[in-house]
């Protein structure tokens, strides 16, 4: 059965290079620009892209299909999903990145050990 063209979602894969070409990032989206403005709000690396491209896909499924390919054989420095032992390498890298912002908690005095007085 064909599909109806009232469903059809274009979806973009988009890779992310550094100045010297290396891949940092490939993913999908249906908005390259909303996609990209998050990033640069959540990732750390972001100052690092230099240069993007827009592949356009008729389907999720098959933009799903070529990202993972591109994410195994590419290996790009910042993708976890498909990217074998560098997931592990980025969450370790990402959490120590959270030790290091983390700030410590002000801690409210306890009411009770103030106030609260047992019975004589």
């Amino acid at each position: 059965m064909p599909q109806d063209p009232l469903n059809m979602e274009r979806i973009a894969l988009y890779r992310l290079y550094d100045d010297s070409g290396r891949l940092l990032y490939v993913g999908i989206t249906r908005d390259p620009k909303a996609r990209w403005n998050a990033h640069a709000r959540d990732k750390h690396w972001w100052p690092e892209v230099a240069s993007k491209t827009l592949e356009w896909f008729e389907t999720r499924k098959s933009a799903e299909r070529i990202e993972k390919i591109e994410i195994e054989e590419g290996k790009p420095a910042y993708n976890r999903t498909f990217n074998g032992e560098r997931r592990t390498e980025l969450q370790n890298a990402d959490a120590a990145r959270a030790r290091k912002d983390a700030k410590p908690a002000k801690l409210a005095p306890n009411r009770f050990d103030i106030y609260y007085r047992f019975p004589q």
